[in-house]
């Protein structure tokens, strides 16, 4: 049966002419495919790996000088590197069989490749410094830089959960960042009166020959760790200070001119003064004493300048006086003896 003449019309279009056709559908596929490479081309690069570390079970080694990422010379389609690039672990190294010692150079392999990357090279070379380690118990100490004068710490702790006594920080990381290292807690909140504080939550701190150390800041795999990380701070304080006023008491020395004495002392600005200082040595401070006021052969008044004195760390307002010394004559003094060895003029004597 014959075909209709549209549908003849159809097949005689698609025939004639076909290798032009042919030609021009692969000129449109080979179009579409360098479009597609010039998007994701082939690339030959040097890429910056991360290196994953795998170290010996129940590990008892440290990493104290190595590279978190290394470079490694790659062959793949664009796209494919720059998954490569962002892979957790580029390249693995194993350390199963490591042990201590300085610049130790192993090769590592390559991990994680994703599909359309030729790595370069089977190996990259890496040099670690190992280190053993270990764990270390110290004690805590608590610095309060801050005390009033006066005030005297009577006892400090650094105390861990519900422990009633003082406890410890325990330090994981390498044994040369163990040596010398001591743990503190800073209080550096004012302390100016007796008391007992308690301040939880207060981060433990390190300093190694008494030089401050950030542990989380050593490059070191696996990181430096330590336990508990804070700490309740308790402060017992005792002291404080104290203001009162007392008088001035004169420190004479030597003796005044024989017939004379003392009738009256004046005082400028007055006779009483203000102390402060520490709480219980002022509760004990009676009076204040002066330099020492010589008064040997003192015969009409006089007026002393001197300074006022009072137990170290006690504050004393004002700090000096003059003292006015009033002396009245008491009794004439009788005629001086004669020297030892001299005789007296002899007595008259009645002539027989």
């Amino acid at each position: 049966m014959a075909l209709p003449a549209d549908e003849v019309l159809q097949v005689s279009w698609i025939v004639a002419n076909w290798r032009l056709k042919a030609l021009a559908l692969a000129l449109t596929l080979a179009l579409l495919g360098a479009l597609a490479f010039s998007e994701n081309p082939l690339e030959v690069q040097s890429v910056s790996a991360k290196v994953q570390y795998n170290l010996p079970s129940g590990n008892k080694l440290v990493l104290t000088q190595y590279q978190t990422t290394v470079t490694v010379p790659v062959v793949g389609l664009h796209d494919a590197v720059e998954r490569y690039r962002a892979t957790a672990a580029g390249v693995s190294l194993d350390l199963q069989k490591a042990h201590p010692g300085p610049n130790q150079t192993f090769y590592a392999r390559p991990a994680d490749v994703p599909s359309g990357v030729t790595l370069r090279s089977a190996s990259v070379p890496i040099t670690v410094s190992i280190e053993a380690l270990q764990t270390a118990d110290l004690d805590i100490e608590v610095q309060t830089p801050k005390v009033s004068p006066g005030i005297q710490v009577k006892t400090s702790a650094a105390v861990c959960g519900n422990d009633q006594g003082p406890c410890k920080v325990s330090v994981t990381s390498a044994a040369s960042d163990l040596n010398d290292l001591t743990a503190y807690v800073l209080y550096d909140a004012p302390i100016s009166t007796a008391a007992t504080i308690e301040t939880p939550s207060q981060r433990v701190l390190f300093q190694q020959r008494g030089r401050p150390v950030d542990l989380s800041q050593l490059n070191r795999f696996p990181a430096p760790s330590w336990t508990p990380p804070r700490v309740t701070v308790r402060i017992d304080t005792q002291g404080g200070t104290q203001t009162k006023t007392v008088p001035i008491t004169p420190t004479i020395t030597g003796i005044q001119a024989c017939g004379f004495a003392i009738a009256r002392v004046d005082y400028l600005p007055g006779q009483f003064v203000t102390v402060q200082g520490p709480a219980d040595t002022v509760a004990k401070l009676n009076d204040v004493s002066t330099d020492p006021i010589d008064i040997s052969g003192l015969n009409t008044n006089r007026t002393y300048t001197v300074a006022l004195r009072a137990p170290e760390q006690v504050s004393i307002t004002p700090k000096s006086a003059k003292i006015t010394l009033t002396l009245n004559r008491a009794f004439n003094c009788a005629a001086p003896s004669p020297p030892p060895g001299t005789s007296p003029s002899p007595s008259p004597t009645a002539s027989g």
